[in-house]
Protein backbone atom coordinates (compact mmCIF):
# COMPACT_ATOMS: atom_id res chain seq x y z
CA UNK A 1 0.00 0.00 0.00
CA UNK A 2 1.15 3.89 0.00
CA UNK A 3 0.16 6.33 2.59
CA UNK A 4 -0.24 9.96 1.53
CA UNK A 5 -1.14 13.19 4.02
CA UNK A 6 -2.70 15.99 1.92
CA UNK A 7 -4.28 19.16 2.80
CA UNK A 8 -6.12 21.17 0.12
CA UNK A 9 -7.08 24.74 0.23
CA UNK A 10 -8.76 26.95 -1.48
CA UNK A 11 -9.22 30.48 -1.60
CA UNK A 12 -11.88 31.93 0.55
CA UNK A 13 -12.79 27.55 1.75
CA UNK A 14 -10.30 26.73 4.24
CA UNK A 15 -7.34 29.06 3.24
CA UNK A 16 -5.01 30.89 5.69
CA UNK A 17 -7.06 28.69 8.77
CA UNK A 18 -5.81 26.81 11.01
CA UNK A 19 -8.69 24.32 10.73
CA UNK A 20 -12.30 23.58 8.89
CA UNK A 21 -15.17 22.08 10.26
CA UNK A 22 -16.09 18.48 9.26
CA UNK A 23 -19.05 19.69 6.91
CA UNK A 24 -16.12 22.25 4.73
CA UNK A 25 -13.48 19.45 4.62
CA UNK A 26 -15.86 16.87 3.67
CA UNK A 27 -17.03 19.00 0.38
CA UNK A 28 -13.21 19.86 -0.29
CA UNK A 29 -12.61 15.97 -0.38
CA UNK A 30 -15.54 14.94 -2.75
CA UNK A 31 -14.57 17.47 -4.93
CA UNK A 32 -10.88 16.04 -5.10
CA UNK A 33 -9.83 12.56 -6.65
CA UNK A 34 -6.15 11.49 -6.14
CA UNK A 35 -4.34 8.65 -8.31
CA UNK A 36 -0.48 7.32 -8.05
CA UNK A 37 0.64 6.09 -11.35
CA UNK A 38 3.26 2.89 -11.19
CA UNK A 39 5.34 1.02 -13.76
CA UNK A 40 6.49 -2.27 -13.11
CA UNK A 41 9.13 -4.22 -14.66
CA UNK A 42 7.16 -5.14 -17.25
CA UNK A 43 6.50 -1.97 -18.81
CA UNK A 44 3.01 -2.11 -17.64
CA UNK A 45 0.86 1.07 -16.37
CA UNK A 46 -0.62 0.47 -12.73
CA UNK A 47 -3.02 3.05 -11.74
CA UNK A 48 -3.77 3.05 -8.05
CA UNK A 49 -6.72 4.99 -6.57
CA UNK A 50 -6.35 6.27 -2.74
CA UNK A 51 -9.19 6.71 -0.43
CA UNK A 52 -9.53 8.61 2.31
CA UNK A 53 -8.27 6.72 5.55
CA UNK A 54 -8.48 9.11 8.03
CA UNK A 55 -9.23 12.57 8.99
CA UNK A 56 -6.64 14.51 11.65
CA UNK A 57 -8.78 16.41 14.18
CA UNK A 58 -7.59 19.34 16.55
CA UNK A 59 -9.14 20.28 20.35
CA UNK A 60 -10.20 24.04 20.35
CA UNK A 61 -11.86 25.93 22.41
CA UNK A 62 -12.34 26.25 26.69
CA UNK A 63 -13.07 23.64 29.02
CA UNK A 64 -16.11 25.61 30.64
CA UNK A 65 -19.41 25.54 29.00
CA UNK A 66 -20.60 28.31 26.86
CA UNK A 67 -20.17 29.86 23.10
CA UNK A 68 -16.26 28.82 23.31
CA UNK A 69 -17.04 25.72 24.93
CA UNK A 70 -13.77 23.04 23.57
CA UNK A 71 -14.80 21.02 20.48
CA UNK A 72 -13.36 18.54 18.38
CA UNK A 73 -12.65 20.40 14.70
CA UNK A 74 -10.57 19.44 11.56
CA UNK A 75 -6.91 20.15 10.48
CA UNK A 76 -7.69 20.73 7.27
CA UNK A 77 -5.38 17.29 6.81
CA UNK A 78 -6.41 14.01 5.60
CA UNK A 79 -4.49 10.41 5.05
CA UNK A 80 -5.36 8.73 2.06
CA UNK A 81 -4.16 4.83 1.38
CA UNK A 82 -3.33 3.24 -2.32
CA UNK A 83 -3.51 -1.04 -2.06
CA UNK A 84 -1.42 -2.19 -5.04
CA UNK A 85 -2.94 -5.84 -4.05
CA UNK A 86 -6.48 -4.51 -4.48
CA UNK A 87 -5.79 -4.49 -8.33
CA UNK A 88 -6.85 -6.76 -10.98
CA UNK A 89 -3.33 -7.01 -12.64
CA UNK A 90 -0.02 -8.08 -10.22
CA UNK A 91 2.69 -5.83 -10.78
CA UNK A 92 5.71 -8.12 -11.69
CA UNK A 93 9.05 -7.18 -10.03
CA UNK A 94 10.04 -4.23 -9.02
CA UNK A 95 7.32 -1.04 -9.04
CA UNK A 96 8.44 2.92 -10.30
CA UNK A 97 6.24 5.44 -9.15
CA UNK A 98 6.07 7.77 -11.98
CA UNK A 99 3.33 10.51 -11.34
CA UNK A 100 0.99 11.53 -8.31
CA UNK A 101 -2.39 13.09 -10.12
CA UNK A 102 -5.62 14.13 -9.74
CA UNK A 103 -8.74 15.47 -10.67
CA UNK A 104 -10.65 18.54 -9.34
CA UNK A 105 -14.18 19.46 -9.98
CA UNK A 106 -14.23 23.48 -9.55
CA UNK A 107 -17.30 24.93 -7.61
CA UNK A 108 -18.34 26.48 -10.46
CA UNK A 109 -18.03 25.84 -14.14
CA UNK A 110 -15.62 28.97 -14.96
CA UNK A 111 -13.40 27.47 -12.38
CA UNK A 112 -10.96 28.38 -9.42
CA UNK A 113 -7.89 30.50 -8.52
CA UNK A 114 -5.65 30.09 -6.33
CA UNK A 115 -6.06 26.32 -5.55
CA UNK A 116 -3.34 24.69 -3.39
CA UNK A 117 -3.01 21.35 -2.89
CA UNK A 118 -0.27 19.82 0.08
CA UNK A 119 1.06 16.47 0.02
CA UNK A 120 3.38 15.18 2.84
CA UNK A 121 4.96 11.95 4.06
CA UNK A 122 4.46 9.74 1.80
CA UNK A 123 5.14 6.19 2.80
CA UNK A 124 4.86 2.61 1.50
CA UNK A 125 3.35 0.00 4.02
CA UNK A 126 4.18 -3.98 3.90
CA UNK A 127 1.88 -6.71 3.90
CA UNK A 128 2.69 -7.06 7.99
CA UNK A 129 1.78 -3.62 7.95
CA UNK A 130 5.74 -2.22 8.32
CA UNK A 131 5.94 1.15 7.24
CA UNK A 132 8.33 2.59 4.90
CA UNK A 133 9.25 6.29 4.97
CA UNK A 134 9.55 7.37 1.13
CA UNK A 135 11.38 10.59 1.44
CA UNK A 136 10.65 12.03 -2.02
CA UNK A 137 8.50 14.84 -2.20
CA UNK A 138 10.79 17.11 -0.67
CA UNK A 139 13.38 16.45 -3.34
CA UNK A 140 14.21 17.98 -6.88
CA UNK A 141 12.30 16.09 -9.69
CA UNK A 142 9.10 16.76 -9.68
CA UNK A 143 7.31 18.59 -12.85
CA UNK A 144 3.65 19.93 -12.28
CA UNK A 145 1.50 18.75 -15.46
CA UNK A 146 -1.56 19.50 -17.17
CA UNK A 147 -3.42 16.28 -18.02
CA UNK A 148 -7.21 16.71 -19.35
CA UNK A 149 -10.09 19.09 -18.57
CA UNK A 150 -10.27 22.21 -17.86
CA UNK A 151 -7.12 24.46 -18.58
CA UNK A 152 -4.77 25.72 -15.94
CA UNK A 153 -2.24 29.00 -15.31
CA UNK A 154 0.36 30.37 -13.13
CA UNK A 155 1.43 26.79 -11.91
CA UNK A 156 4.39 26.16 -9.03
CA UNK A 157 5.30 23.60 -6.74
CA UNK A 158 7.23 23.98 -3.55
CA UNK A 159 9.11 20.97 -1.62
CA UNK A 160 10.67 21.13 1.91
CA UNK A 161 9.09 23.43 4.61
CA UNK A 162 5.41 23.64 4.95
CA UNK A 163 4.65 25.74 7.97
CA UNK A 164 0.92 23.83 8.39
CA UNK A 165 3.18 20.58 9.25
CA UNK A 166 6.19 21.38 10.18
CA UNK A 167 9.09 18.70 9.91
CA UNK A 168 7.80 16.95 7.02
CA UNK A 169 8.95 15.64 3.83
CA UNK A 170 6.38 17.69 2.04
CA UNK A 171 5.40 19.21 -1.33
CA UNK A 172 3.15 22.29 -1.76
CA UNK A 173 1.31 22.78 -5.30
CA UNK A 174 -0.63 25.68 -6.61
CA UNK A 175 -2.60 27.00 -9.30
CA UNK A 176 -4.82 28.40 -11.06
CA UNK A 177 -8.18 26.43 -12.81
CA UNK A 178 -9.85 27.56 -15.83
CA UNK A 179 -12.93 25.25 -16.16
CA UNK A 180 -15.48 22.47 -13.71
CA UNK A 181 -12.75 19.69 -13.97
CA UNK A 182 -9.25 19.32 -14.60
CA UNK A 183 -6.92 16.67 -14.45
CA UNK A 184 -3.56 17.09 -13.25
CA UNK A 185 -0.38 15.95 -11.43
CA UNK A 186 3.05 15.82 -10.65
CA UNK A 187 5.64 14.37 -12.99
CA UNK A 188 8.70 12.57 -10.96
CA UNK A 189 11.82 12.20 -13.01
CA UNK A 190 10.28 12.31 -15.86
CA UNK A 191 11.74 15.56 -17.69
CA UNK A 192 10.45 16.75 -21.34
CA UNK A 193 12.39 14.76 -23.91
CA UNK A 194 14.04 16.40 -27.16
CA UNK A 195 12.03 16.39 -30.39
CA UNK A 196 11.12 13.09 -31.67
CA UNK A 197 12.97 12.06 -35.09
CA UNK A 198 10.79 11.52 -37.82
CA UNK A 199 9.94 10.61 -41.51
CA UNK A 200 7.62 12.43 -43.29
CA UNK A 201 5.62 11.05 -46.84
CA UNK A 202 6.31 13.11 -49.84
CA UNK A 203 2.38 14.40 -49.34
CA UNK A 204 2.62 15.75 -45.92
CA UNK A 205 5.54 17.14 -46.73
CA UNK A 206 3.93 19.06 -49.66
CA UNK A 207 0.78 19.90 -47.66
CA UNK A 208 2.12 21.74 -45.00
CA UNK A 209 5.16 23.08 -46.14
CA UNK A 210 7.88 20.71 -44.31
CA UNK A 211 11.53 21.15 -44.14
CA UNK A 212 13.97 18.83 -43.70
CA UNK A 213 15.88 19.47 -40.54
CA UNK A 214 13.21 21.74 -39.16
CA UNK A 215 11.36 21.21 -35.80
CA UNK A 216 7.21 20.99 -35.34
CA UNK A 217 4.65 20.77 -32.82
CA UNK A 218 1.79 18.28 -33.43
CA UNK A 219 -1.77 19.50 -32.64
CA UNK A 220 -2.89 16.81 -31.00
CA UNK A 221 -1.41 12.92 -30.59
CA UNK A 222 -3.63 11.12 -27.50
CA UNK A 223 -3.78 14.68 -25.68
CA UNK A 224 -0.26 15.22 -26.12
CA UNK A 225 1.22 18.26 -28.62
CA UNK A 226 4.95 16.41 -29.08
CA UNK A 227 7.53 18.56 -31.27
CA UNK A 228 9.12 16.16 -34.02
CA UNK A 229 12.16 16.92 -35.97
CA UNK A 230 11.81 15.85 -39.76
CA UNK A 231 14.78 14.36 -41.04
CA UNK A 232 14.11 13.00 -44.55
CA UNK A 233 10.77 12.24 -46.54
CA UNK A 234 10.10 9.14 -48.38
CA UNK A 235 7.15 7.57 -50.41
CA UNK A 236 6.64 4.33 -49.07
CA UNK A 237 7.26 2.37 -45.88
CA UNK A 238 6.07 -0.75 -44.79
CA UNK A 239 2.44 -1.06 -44.46
CA UNK A 240 2.27 2.94 -45.32
CA UNK A 241 1.76 4.40 -48.69
CA UNK A 242 1.44 8.12 -49.37
CA UNK A 243 -0.80 7.12 -51.99
CA UNK A 244 -3.65 6.35 -49.51
CA UNK A 245 -2.87 8.71 -46.96
CA UNK A 246 -0.06 10.83 -45.63
CA UNK A 247 1.68 9.75 -42.95
CA UNK A 248 4.86 10.21 -40.53
CA UNK A 249 7.29 7.82 -39.38
CA UNK A 250 8.47 8.31 -35.77
CA UNK A 251 11.12 6.76 -33.38
CA UNK A 252 8.46 4.47 -31.40
CA UNK A 253 10.53 4.98 -27.33
CA UNK A 254 10.57 8.85 -27.82
CA UNK A 255 7.11 8.42 -28.92
CA UNK A 256 5.54 6.60 -26.35
CA UNK A 257 7.96 8.70 -23.83
CA UNK A 258 6.24 11.68 -25.12
CA UNK A 259 2.72 10.42 -25.00
CA UNK A 260 2.99 9.52 -21.47
CA UNK A 261 4.22 12.50 -19.89
CA UNK A 262 0.44 13.17 -19.38
CA UNK A 263 0.23 12.03 -15.71
CA UNK A 264 -3.13 9.71 -16.26
CA UNK A 265 -1.81 8.73 -19.38
CA UNK A 266 -0.84 4.91 -20.49
CA UNK A 267 -0.02 4.04 -23.60
CA UNK A 268 1.57 0.98 -25.25
CA UNK A 269 2.22 0.33 -28.87
CA UNK A 270 -1.01 -0.70 -30.42
CA UNK A 271 1.02 -2.88 -33.47
CA UNK A 272 4.04 -5.01 -32.66
CA UNK A 273 6.59 -6.70 -35.60
CA UNK A 274 8.50 -9.72 -34.96
CA UNK A 275 11.26 -11.21 -36.60
CA UNK A 276 11.61 -15.28 -36.06
CA UNK A 277 14.23 -16.88 -36.53
CA UNK A 278 14.92 -19.51 -38.86
CA UNK A 279 12.38 -22.45 -38.82
CA UNK A 280 9.55 -20.92 -36.20
CA UNK A 281 6.58 -21.37 -37.15
CA UNK A 282 4.43 -18.22 -36.55
CA UNK A 283 1.81 -20.61 -35.02
CA UNK A 284 3.84 -21.55 -32.29
CA UNK A 285 4.42 -17.83 -31.01
CA UNK A 286 0.51 -16.76 -31.09
CA UNK A 287 0.11 -20.18 -29.10
CA UNK A 288 2.97 -18.77 -26.18
CA UNK A 289 1.02 -15.45 -26.46
CA UNK A 290 -0.68 -15.20 -23.09
CA UNK A 291 -3.84 -12.66 -23.69
CA UNK A 292 -6.00 -13.36 -20.96
CA UNK A 293 -6.96 -10.92 -18.29
CA UNK A 294 -4.57 -8.31 -19.55
CA UNK A 295 -7.81 -7.06 -21.97
CA UNK A 296 -5.98 -7.20 -25.18
CA UNK A 297 -7.33 -8.12 -28.47
CA UNK A 298 -5.44 -9.32 -31.44
CA UNK A 299 -7.38 -7.14 -34.17
CA UNK A 300 -5.53 -8.59 -37.44
CA UNK A 301 -2.38 -11.15 -37.42
CA UNK A 302 -0.10 -10.88 -40.87
CA UNK A 303 2.53 -13.08 -41.33
CA UNK A 304 5.03 -13.52 -44.01
CA UNK A 305 3.79 -17.21 -45.09
CA UNK A 306 0.40 -16.06 -44.86
CA UNK A 307 0.65 -13.51 -47.41
CA UNK A 308 2.70 -15.44 -49.44
CA UNK A 309 -0.17 -17.87 -49.74
CA UNK A 310 -2.36 -15.49 -50.40
CA UNK A 311 -0.26 -14.39 -53.09
CA UNK A 312 -0.15 -18.12 -54.37
CA UNK A 313 -3.75 -18.36 -54.60
CA UNK A 314 -4.27 -15.37 -56.36
CA UNK A 315 -6.32 -15.63 -59.60
CA UNK A 316 -4.74 -12.89 -61.16
CA UNK A 317 -1.37 -13.91 -59.99
CA UNK A 318 -0.71 -16.26 -60.95
CA UNK A 319 -1.86 -15.62 -64.51
CA UNK A 320 0.16 -13.19 -65.04
CA UNK A 321 3.25 -15.64 -63.81
CA UNK A 322 1.70 -18.06 -65.96
CA UNK A 323 1.85 -15.92 -68.83
CA UNK A 324 5.57 -14.91 -68.28
CA UNK A 325 6.58 -18.47 -67.95
CA UNK A 326 4.58 -20.04 -71.00
CA UNK A 327 6.62 -16.98 -72.77
CA UNK A 328 9.92 -17.56 -71.62
CA UNK A 329 9.55 -21.37 -72.34
CA UNK A 330 8.54 -20.41 -75.85
CA UNK A 331 11.12 -17.62 -76.44
CA UNK A 332 13.92 -20.10 -75.03
CA UNK A 333 12.67 -23.33 -77.05
CA UNK A 334 12.82 -20.81 -80.41
CA UNK A 335 15.99 -19.53 -79.38
CA UNK A 336 17.23 -23.43 -79.41
CA UNK A 337 15.94 -24.25 -82.40
CA UNK A 338 16.81 -21.63 -84.55
CA UNK A 339 20.70 -21.74 -82.87
CA UNK A 340 20.81 -25.40 -83.91
CA UNK A 341 19.10 -24.47 -87.41
CA UNK A 342 21.68 -21.87 -88.30
CA UNK A 343 24.73 -23.97 -86.77
CA UNK A 344 23.20 -27.21 -89.02
CA UNK A 345 22.60 -24.81 -92.08
CA UNK A 346 25.63 -22.75 -92.11
CA UNK A 347 27.40 -26.17 -92.30
CA UNK A 348 25.93 -27.03 -94.55
CA UNK A 349 26.36 -24.46 -96.69
CA UNK A 350 29.86 -23.66 -96.11
CA UNK A 351 31.24 -27.81 -96.91
CA UNK A 352 33.29 -26.07 -99.84
CA UNK A 353 35.05 -23.33 -97.44
CA UNK A 354 35.39 -26.17 -95.05
CA UNK A 355 37.28 -28.46 -97.55
CA UNK A 356 39.65 -26.05 -98.85
CA UNK A 357 40.65 -25.16 -95.35
CA UNK A 358 41.03 -28.95 -94.39
CA UNK A 359 43.11 -28.79 -98.01
CA UNK A 360 45.26 -26.12 -96.80
CA UNK A 361 46.51 -28.16 -93.56
CA UNK A 362 43.97 -26.79 -91.41
CA UNK A 363 42.86 -29.60 -88.63
CA UNK A 364 39.65 -30.76 -87.38
CA UNK A 365 40.10 -29.62 -84.09
CA UNK A 366 40.95 -26.32 -85.05
CA UNK A 367 37.86 -26.14 -87.57
CA UNK A 368 35.82 -27.06 -84.68
CA UNK A 369 37.29 -24.85 -82.29
CA UNK A 370 37.05 -21.68 -85.41
CA UNK A 371 33.08 -22.79 -85.58
CA UNK A 372 32.87 -23.22 -81.74
CA UNK A 373 33.88 -19.34 -81.88
CA UNK A 374 31.20 -17.97 -84.29
CA UNK A 375 28.37 -19.61 -82.32
CA UNK A 376 29.42 -18.29 -78.79
CA UNK A 377 30.10 -14.64 -80.46
CA UNK A 378 26.83 -15.00 -81.82
CA UNK A 379 25.32 -16.25 -78.38
CA UNK A 380 27.22 -13.85 -76.82
CA UNK A 381 26.04 -10.92 -78.64
CA UNK A 382 21.86 -12.20 -78.50
CA UNK A 383 22.47 -12.57 -74.56
CA UNK A 384 23.58 -8.90 -74.52
CA UNK A 385 20.59 -7.32 -76.69
CA UNK A 386 18.12 -9.91 -74.76
CA UNK A 387 19.22 -8.60 -71.51
CA UNK A 388 19.20 -5.03 -72.97
CA UNK A 389 15.81 -5.21 -74.47
CA UNK A 390 14.84 -7.12 -71.10
CA UNK A 391 15.78 -4.70 -68.71
CA UNK A 392 13.91 -1.70 -70.86
CA UNK A 393 10.40 -3.66 -70.72
CA UNK A 394 11.34 -4.84 -66.87
CA UNK A 395 11.57 -1.01 -66.31
CA UNK A 396 8.69 0.40 -69.15
CA UNK A 397 6.07 -2.50 -69.11
CA UNK A 398 6.12 -4.52 -65.66
CA UNK A 399 4.82 -1.95 -64.00
CA UNK A 400 2.04 -0.93 -65.67
CA UNK A 401 0.63 -4.19 -65.04
CA UNK A 402 0.50 -3.57 -61.53
CA UNK A 403 -3.60 -3.56 -61.96
CA UNK A 404 -5.96 -5.15 -59.84
CA UNK A 405 -8.82 -7.54 -60.61
CA UNK A 406 -11.31 -4.06 -61.57
CA UNK A 407 -8.05 -2.24 -63.32
CA UNK A 408 -7.32 -0.27 -60.37
CA UNK A 409 -3.56 0.79 -59.46
CA UNK A 410 -1.99 -1.15 -56.98
CA UNK A 411 -0.54 0.17 -53.82
CA UNK A 412 2.81 -0.41 -53.42
CA UNK A 413 3.56 -0.19 -57.21
CA UNK A 414 5.25 -3.44 -58.68
CA UNK A 415 9.48 -3.07 -57.75
CA UNK A 416 11.75 -4.96 -60.68
CA UNK A 417 14.38 -6.42 -59.19
CA UNK A 418 17.35 -8.25 -60.86
CA UNK A 419 17.12 -12.05 -59.71
CA UNK A 420 20.59 -13.36 -59.58
CA UNK A 421 19.90 -17.12 -58.89
CA UNK A 422 17.02 -16.81 -62.17
CA UNK A 423 20.65 -15.03 -64.31
CA UNK A 424 22.64 -18.45 -63.37
CA UNK A 425 20.00 -20.10 -64.25
CA UNK A 426 19.65 -19.04 -67.33
CA UNK A 427 23.25 -18.71 -68.16
CA UNK A 428 23.29 -22.74 -67.42
CA UNK A 429 20.61 -23.01 -69.74
CA UNK A 430 22.52 -20.95 -72.36
CA UNK A 431 25.80 -23.23 -71.92
CA UNK A 432 23.65 -25.96 -72.49
CA UNK A 433 22.01 -24.72 -75.74
CA UNK A 434 25.95 -23.74 -76.98
CA UNK A 435 26.94 -27.43 -76.59
CA UNK A 436 24.16 -29.01 -77.75
CA UNK A 437 24.89 -26.62 -81.08
CA UNK A 438 28.57 -27.25 -80.93
CA UNK A 439 27.66 -30.70 -81.53
CA UNK A 440 25.44 -30.44 -83.93
CA UNK A 441 27.81 -28.51 -85.61
CA UNK A 442 30.74 -31.46 -85.14
CA UNK A 443 28.87 -34.03 -86.20
CA UNK A 444 28.28 -32.16 -89.21
CA UNK A 445 31.48 -31.59 -89.58
CA UNK A 446 32.98 -34.72 -89.30
CA UNK A 447 30.34 -36.40 -91.49
CA UNK A 448 32.02 -34.47 -94.33
CA UNK A 449 35.06 -36.31 -95.57
CA UNK A 450 37.88 -34.19 -97.51
CA UNK A 451 37.12 -36.35 -100.71
CA UNK A 452 33.66 -35.49 -100.80
CA UNK A 453 33.95 -32.25 -99.98
CA UNK A 454 36.33 -31.69 -102.62
CA UNK A 455 34.74 -33.37 -105.56
CA UNK A 456 31.73 -30.96 -104.29
CA UNK A 457 33.34 -28.02 -104.56
CA UNK A 458 34.15 -28.77 -108.32
CA UNK A 459 31.08 -30.00 -109.20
Amino acid sequence: RLGLWIRFDVLGFGFSKDMLYQPDLDRLLRRMSLWARVRDEAGTFIHVPFAVAEVEWTRVGADQPGLNMRSFNTTGWAYYEASLTDQEYQPQGELRLESLYWRHRARNIWGENDLRLTLADLSAIEADGTTIPLNWLASPGWDVVYDSGGLIEDTNTVGGYIPERPGADARRVRWDQFGSMTVMGLLLDYPEGAPIPAIASTTLMAMNALQPGATYQLTNVAGVRPAVRVLDSTDFYPSLYQDERPFLVVDQAALLYALNRRPSASNYSSEVWLRLGAGVPPASVMEQVDIEGDRTVIVRLTTLEGVQRDLATNPLSLGLMGLLFLAFIVALTLSVVGLITYAALTAQGRRSEFGVLRALGLSLRRLVLSLAFEQMLVILIGTLLGAALGAFLSANVVPTLAIGATGEAITPPFVVQVETVALVHYSLIMLVVLIIVLTASLLLVRRLSLAQTLRLGEE
